[in-house]
């Protein structure tokens, strides 16, 4: 079982030492700054640790799970901010795992939880006019933090592939551009000179209701 680790902020942490892997971290906190501290901030903080982590050393296996190749592939090292730093093995793919399969405990504790995405996407496929499915099916684009899990377009190829042989996914190598997409494209959108003919009023919404959003 691992231990806890600390996920103390840089802007918390007055210094600290090097120290080997696995070994408990020498840092000291910033005593004037923690009574600033709101609640709100540090689980901020702390989703955007994770996220960092995951992004740097998760991974999905892109043919699927196998517990025999899962517990041969070669660890990953990472570096918290305190300055404790271990290698993560195995665990390293769970987390993206939820998005191809759930487990039963997994379904009997969120019962209401969403399809996987290969799922997700079929369906969406399934109810659109058939004649759109090919221009759909070539026009799959990953952006978003959590498409940055390694082998994740790989897996998803294979996947769809099942269904759809010609599935083509588009992945931005720009990890900047990928991570913030979609924030991008809705900026761009917004700046369009003819976008405020888009609006939608709320006189328009409370006499029409969702179906304005189609006209």
């Amino acid at each position: 079982m691992r231990p806890p680790i600390d996920l103390y902020p840089y802007q918390l942490i007055a210094n600290k030492a090097a120290v080997e892997p696995n070994t408990p971290p020498r840092y000291t906190l910033r005593e004037d700054r923690l009574p600033g501290v709101t609640a709100s901030w540090r689980e901020w903080y702390e989703s955007r640790e994770v996220d960092e982590w995951l992004q740097s050393v998760g991974g999905i296996p892109d043919q699927g799970w196998n517990d025999q190749i899962i517990q041969h592939r070669q660890p990953k090292q990472y570096k918290f901010p305190t300055g404790y730093n271990t290698w993560f093995g195995p665990e390293r793919f769970m987390a993206g795992e939820v998005y191809f399969t759930h487990s039963p405990q997994l379904m009997a504790s969120a019962p209401n939880i969403a399809k996987p995405i290969p799922g997700l996407i079929l369906d969406s496929l399934r109810a659109c006019d058939p004649e759109l499915r090919q221009v759909l099916i070539s026009n799959v684009v990953l952006t978003g933090g959590a498409s940055m899990f390694s082998g994740l377009s790989d897996r998803l190829a294979t996947e769809l592939g099942r269904q759809f042989p010609h599935f083509k996914i588009h992945a931005p190598g720009n990890p900047i551009e990928r991570r913030y997409g979609g924030w991008l494209g809705g900026s761009i959108l917004a700046s369009l000179g003819t976008f405020h003919q888009l609006w939608i009023s709320r006189e328009e919404w409370q006499e029409h209701g969702k179906a304005i959003v189609g006209q």
